[in-house]
């Protein structure tokens, strides 16, 4: 062979031992062009670095450690501005001091990692500068920190760090006899220390009880981030030895065995070992010897046991059995996938479980959620109970003498309404609670019923009955809250309210419970895609909330006619009505500011403000005022921050601070929204809505309204490209997963589809800029149908639509196929074109046809029909230059319109 064809046979072996094996034969068979001979000796060289790493790496270091042990007179007595005192531990690659500063700038110990002569080659110094620059960005009080780094007189880097001047964890927990309960939280600290460097795009990739010591004060401290991977680290030269050579086996997981790619997954099962051994004294694993085969089929095909089998005490092995079993259990499951998805997920079951709250890894039954309900709330359940015990009596007794005993029957209905009421109140901001709501309500439900059956001439009772119909209605399908997701019968149950009160005045407590009801019907209405019923409902609200101002309005009436506004703001956002948005919000917040001044300290009212606040910033954004929309959501971030430190656990505060957080990431750098261009900003931002987010779905998994969100917030995170393609790919698939269930638990709720059609159009778009286009189009597709089912319930279907339709249409006729691509830019043409030419069409709507215009232009430019091209340039530009100067003509639309310019000029 050639020392040309040697050098390729070099180059296309560097390059194939850096992929998974899987992929190294379909790959070689493209760069080899046929060359039988070139592949072989590639395939040769693989076989033969597989074979021999492990024994010749072995080799190499022993023969280094031998020759390194011999010449300890050479070793530095200083380095730097350091004194070296005496030696604390050898690694692989380095040797680690403990010293002390010998200039007299301070005083205090600390701890010295050097290069060992002999281990200085580029492969070890890489690894160890890679060490140094994972320390720098690592800033968290459960992570040894990096005080000082630099390079010998030899040449030898070297980086100081805090010493840490404990014990491993395991040693801690044994020589102080941590129980369980204190044990969990003490790992707790270990688990925010990885979420923290997870968060930073590191993965440690060797957690084991010996890179986490426990101080004299009990903090955890992890260390040795020599091995670790950054996520968007490109890997450096001679980065080729991956998998066994690695890792310590008892604690690593299946795929670093096999040598596949590691993520924050393996972290999460190395984690799991850890939790296991700790709470045990026991390896999950039984390895008979450390050979290949044996640790393959030792972690890789042997489930691992239940810690709880594990303990001769059988206090300790309760307390493991079922819940702490299933954590681990899930920690460490073979398949990646199938564990946790991130430390935090692992880290929020553990304390659910210290909290006596259901775990999300353990299924989700009845009886299950009941037990922990009654565990977590022993006192308000013991008072709810004698409640519903004194009911039962009284209803019993009211069955057979209400018509004689009038005093009775009321203390029957001061009970009913108790229950209903004040415990169903007390109760709704808890995580978990729906179901404990639902009973409360049917309930309740059940003994108003029959006492308004008997005294129907009790408007009073009827109000009350109302408000029981509307709780239950809050509990099947209240949208902006906590629900099961049943909006057929939050509907049925909501109308059943509203016939509660007919013939009642609109006055008093009748007049403000059928505002609050036509409020709620009127969100379910708009939700589920009966835009035009939704506004006729809310204005029936404005009726009565106009009656009601007659005699002046309370706080509570405030409070429903400003949420009036606010969701007719919100339609009116939604049909492109952009500034009789801006009008309906300044009403909703004109009124709330005025009662939030007479009566600063109510709650209620704090909360009202910072929503409508919010609904404000969104209505300034809807006529790109964006400075001033960014404004308004900080002032009602900041609120919902100082409103959920009074009140932590109340679930629907939780999620106003959530989506608070939602508007300042779409302001800020949401590409599919106008925004300000801050995209670390709005990452920084969709992240910690999306931790919100999480936490609430976690703490009551069967709340389908925490479902939606939860998949919102990480498709908002997902579209942020100040992350990787590939790191958007994977949130956006988790996204799909989570609003594909939610629609399937709420098949009505048009929201959810809208949201599952925009997401398919972003991943493409992806998917496309990563240079995957089959599945970019694969996506187009779905989302284009998803769009095309339901084109009259809402415009951004029509959006979703035509923008699809344009991006089908170009990779047809990129890959050739002109009918394919004309039909699907013609589609598009036409359906831009009724909707801009229908009756009360605004500057949304009429400018989907310049957008259609330009799509089919590029296809035929694609197809190389430039005169063709041009003329749909021309008519598109003439739209968007009519447009231009009218309310409604966004940044967006002014971009397309100078792109089209730019074309026409041939740019």
């Amino acid at each position: 062979m050639s020392p040309e064809n040697w050098k390729r046979v070099e180059e296309l072996f560097n390059e194939a031992v850096e992929l998974p094996k899987a992929e190294r034969g379909q790959w070689l068979d493209a760069q080899c062009a046929g060359d039988a001979e070139l592949r072989l000796e590639v395939l040769a060289l693989l076989a033969s670095d597989e074979s021999g790493r492990g024994f010749v790496e072995q080799e190499v270091a022993g023969a280094v450690l031998e020759l390194h042990s011999r010449q300890t007179a050479s070793e530095p007595r200083r380095i730097g501005p350091y004194r070296l005192v005496r030696e604390l531990g050898r690694g692989g690659m380095g040797t680690v001091y403990l010293a002390e500063r010998a200039d007299d700038q301070y005083q205090g110990e600390v701890a010295i990692k050097l290069v060992r002569q002999g281990m200085d080659t580029e492969f070890f110094l890489a690894r160890f500068r890679r060490e140094r620059q994972t320390l720098a960005r690592l800033q968290h009080p459960n992570i040894a920190r990096l005080l000082d780094s630099g390079t010998t007189d030899e040449g030898l880097p070297f980086i100081v760090m805090e010493r840490v001047d404990g014990v491993p964890i395991n040693t801690y927990c044994e020589e102080h006899k941590l129980g369980v309960d204190p044990l969990l939280r003490l790992f707790l600290q270990v688990c925010a220390a990885v979420a923290h460097a997870h968060q930073n795009l590191v993965v440690h990739r060797d957690l084991k009880p010996g890179n986490i010591l426990v101080d004299s004060t009990g903090t955890p401290k992890l260390l040795d981030f020599g091995i670790c991977k950054l996520l968007l680290h490109e890997p450096a030269e001679g980065e080729t030895v991956t998998g066994a050579a690695m890792m310590t086996p008892d604690y690593a997981s299946p795929e670093q065995v096999r040598g596949e790619p590691i993520t924050v997954a393996s972290d999460i099962y190395s984690l799991g070992a850890v939790l296991f051994e700790l709470l045990t004294g026991a390896r999950p694993h039984l390895i008979e010897k450390y050979s290949p085969q044996m640790l393959e089929r030792a972690i890789c095909e042997q489930e691992i046991r239940r810690p709880s089998t594990l303990v001769s005490d059988r206090t300790r092995a309760r307390q493991l059995a079922g819940d702490l079993d299933t954590i681990i259990g899930q920690a460490m499951q073979k398949e990646p996938a199938r564990r946790y998805q991130s430390v935090e997920q692992f880290a929020n079951d553990i304390r659910r479980h210290l909290d006596n709250r259901p775990i999300t890894a353990r299924p989700d039954t009845m009886t299950y959620r009941a037990r922990k309900f009654v565990l977590r709330n022993r006192g308000m359940l013991a008072a709810g109970l004698a409640v519903a015990a004194a009911l039962t009596v009284g209803i019993v007794v009211s069955a057979h003498e209400a018509r004689v005993a009038q005093q009775r029957f009321g203390q029957t209905r001061k009970l009913a309404n108790a229950l209903i009421f004040d415990v169903y109140d007390r109760v709704k901001p808890l995580p978990g609670s729906l179901p404990a709501r639902e009973a409360i309500i049917r309930t309740g439900l059940e003994y108003l019923d029959n006492l308004s059956a008997s005294a129907r001439g009790d408007g009073d009772l009827r109000v009350e009955l109302a408000g029981a119909y509307e709780r239950m209605g809050e509990v099947q399908g209240n949208i902006l809250g906590s629900h099961k997701g049943d909006t057929a019968g939050a509907q049925t149950s909501f109308k059943k309210a509203l016939a509660t009160l007919e013939g009642l005045p609109n006055s008093g407590q009748a007049g403000q419970a059928r505002l609050r009801i036509y409020q709620r019907l009127g969100n379910l209405e708009s939700y589920t895609g009966h835009k035009a019923e939704a506004l006729r409902v809310y204005q029936e609200a404005v009726k009565i909330g106009d009656e009601l101002a007659k005699t002046g309005l309370n706080n509570e009436a405030r409070r429903s006619l400003a949420g009036v506004h606010d969701s007719i703001s919100r339609v009116y956002r939604e049909n492109g009505r952009s500034q009789e948005s801006l009008e309906s919000e300044k009403q909703a917040l004109g009124l709330l500011e005025d009662a939030l001044k007479a009566n600063p300290e109510d709650r209620a009212l704090q909360a009202s403000v910072a929503a409508s606040n919010a609904g404000y910033g969104m209505a300034l954004a809807g006529v790109n005022q964006l400075e001033a929309a960014l404004k308004k959501f900080q002032v009602s971030a900041d609120a919902w921050e100082k409103i959920c430190q009074a009140e932590p656990t109340n679930i629907d505060f939780q999620r106003q601070r959530m989506l608070a957080y939602s508007h300042l990431g779409d302001v800020k750098g949401n590409p599919n929204y106008p925004n300000l261009g801050d995209k670390a900003g709005a990452l920084a931002a969709f992240r910690k809505m999306m931790e919100i987010a999480g936490s609430l779905h976690d703490g009551n998994p069967s709340d389908q309204g925490s479902l939606f969100d939860y998949g919102m917030a990480t498709m908002r995170t997902a579209a942020l490209p100040a992350q990787s393609a590939e790191e958007q790919v994977v949130l956006f698939r988790q996204a799909s997963e989570l609003l594909e269930q939610a629609s399937k638990n709420s098949p009505a709720n048009i929201n959810i589809v809208v949201n599952m059609a925009a997401l398919h159009e972003q991943l493409g778009d992806v998917l496309l800029g990563a240079g995957r286009a089959r599945e970019a189009d694969h996506e187009f597709l779905v989302s284009h149908q998803l769009a095309g089912k339901h084109l009259a319930e809402m415009l951004p279907f029509y959006r979703i639509y035509i923008t699809t339709g344009r991006k089908l249409a170009e990779s047809a006729a990129g890959r050739g196929e002109s009918e394919t691509a004309l039909q699907y830019a013609n589609q598009a043409v036409a359906m831009a074109e009724k909707l801009s030419t229908a009756k009360g069409a605004g500057v949304p709507q009429r400018a989907l046809a310049p957008r259609a215009y330009s799509g089919l232009a590029s296809t035929y430019e694609r197809l190389h029909r430039a005169a063709d091209a041009r003329r749909w340039r021309e008519k598109a530009l003439a739209l968007f230059q009519e447009l231009q100067d009218k309310p409604g003509f966004t940044r967006y639309h002014k971009e397309e319109m100078q792109r089209v310019e730019k074309a026409l000029k041939g740019k």
